[in-house]
């Protein structure tokens, strides 16, 4: 499957101390990304990935998402902290548009911790209460578009010793497939304790048969998982890491 990814929107509402999305060079000109998106769809490409800073602050997004629906894309997947899905209105638009899948990261399940570490106070519970807005309308009412929800966690110093708890917390919230991503902090940590809570979580998310990936580890860390990526998640990984 061909993947057209857009990386727009150079502003976020979240100050991520480990932000992924450093660089300065995202499309930020609507007419231009209409375009691109008109170019994947003619170039075969069945699904279109839109991320960047936070795609969802970028104005007229919900229009881009129509654009894509209308070019014909199969998967219309977005990669967002979901708190502008927390605004009812916005989620519903969104969903008539045609959004298909939401990528979510998260840093705990808790505000204490998640919002230390996005340094925004209330990101926790935007969030949250985005990620179950998409799940209640996309799931439950006609003309809203079905969509699925996966859950990001960025696996740093401060939350390896949570990774248990976070996902018994997240799965109660019954969303798709929990992704693992690898920050340079936690990849730079060499201590027992980083390895015993790769091995906890590993062990827990096996034992109650969840479905899981990762991203970004390194060989030595990534070991203490099952290190697979679907190859469309893979391709989708590696295009933006190249961008």
């Amino acid at each position: 499957m061909k993947i057209k990814i857009l990386q727009i929107a150079d502003k976020c509402n979240n100050n991520c101390r480990y932000c992924l999305n450093k660089k300065d060079d995202f499309l930020v000109d609507f007419a231009k990304i209409k375009k691109e998106i008109s170019k994947g769809a003619s170039m075969g490409c069945e699904q279109i990935v839109f991320c960047g800073k936070e795609p969802s602050l970028f104005a007229g997004f919900i229009e881009l998402i129509s654009e894509a629906r209308n070019c014909g894309y199969k998967t219309i997947q977005v990669k967002t902290n979901a708190r502008m899905f927390a605004y009812k209105d916005f989620c519903k638009n969104i969903l008539r548009a045609g959004l298909t899948e939401l990528s979510v990261h998260l840093y705990a399940a808790d505000e204490v911790l998640h919002d230390s570490l996005t340094r925004s106070k209330g990101s926790f519970r935007q969030t949250i209460a985005g990620i179950k807005n998409v799940l209640y309308y996309s799931k439950k009412f006609f003309p809203y578009n079905s969509c699925s929800v996966n859950i990001g966690i960025m696996v740093c110093p401060e939350n390896i010793n949570f990774l248990k708890r976070i996902v018994k917390i997240l799965s109660r919230l019954k969303t798709g497939q929990f992704f693992f991503i690898a920050t340079g902090a936690i990849n730079n940590m060499v201590d027992d304790r980083t390895c015993n809570g790769l091995r906890d979580v590993k062990k827990m998310l096996e034992k109650n048969n969840i479905t899981y990936h990762t991203v970004g580890f390194l060989k030595d860390k990534k070991d203490f998982f099952k290190p697979y990526l679907s190859e469309k998640e893979k391709k989708v990984y590696n295009l933006i890491q190249q961008k």
